[in-house]
């Protein structure tokens, strides 16, 4: 158990045996502890930390923990996730947002509601979870973060259908979409 000297709020290191003022600066929290602060200093305990993670066993650990996410179902997901994000095709200009704000006239590409007043995300019509890019005129647009957040990972196409913005007919004749 660590020494906490209460009169003059010092706290002794357990393992290097320093004393040092019973801070965060100089202790990680600790729920438990009755300090409210770890046993060992933050060099101390850095150094555990690091000499567990090259150990043989912190290693196989290590491995064993990562095995098991990524062999899990939301692992490979994310995997997949980070797979298609990585083939997204073009870079994204600094300027991007200015330039749909202006494109848009400040309104929300779906329900059309003034962007100024409730915020915007940048949206991808095609996302790229469904082999979507970073093109600007074909696959980007601003989006109210309702719109966006709702839209998920769908086509626009489907998106407009389910919320009533447009019939299929229009969509079929318009835009050629079959969906």
């Amino acid at each position: 158990m660590a020494k906490v000297r209460e009169g003059d709020r010092t706290k002794t290191c357990t393992m290097c045996h320093v004393e040092y003022p019973a801070t965060l600066e100089h202790f990680y929290a600790h729920k438990t502890a009755s300090s409210g602060l770890t046993w060992w200093c933050r060099s101390c305990f850095k150094e555990k930390k690091l000499e567990w993670a090259n150990s043989e066993r912190g290693q196989v650990c290590n491995r064993a923990c990562s095995q098991r996410y990524y062999c899990s179902e939301k692992g490979l997901l994310n995997a997949r996730v980070k797979a298609h994000r990585r083939r997204a095709v073009g870079p994204l200009p600094r300027d991007i947002y200015a330039l749909l704000f202006e494109a848009q006239d400040g309104l929300c590409f779906y329900c059309e509601c003034d962007l100024k007043e409730s915020g915007y995300d940048l949206e991808h019509l095609t996302p790229i979870s469904r082999g979507g890019d970073n093109s600007i005129l074909e696959n980007l647009r601003l989006a109210c973060p309702f719109c966006n957040g709702s839209k998920n990972n769908k086509p626009w196409q489907q998106y407009m259908l389910e919320k009533g913005m447009v019939t299929r007919e229009t969509l079929s004749t318009v835009y050629g979409w079959e969906g």
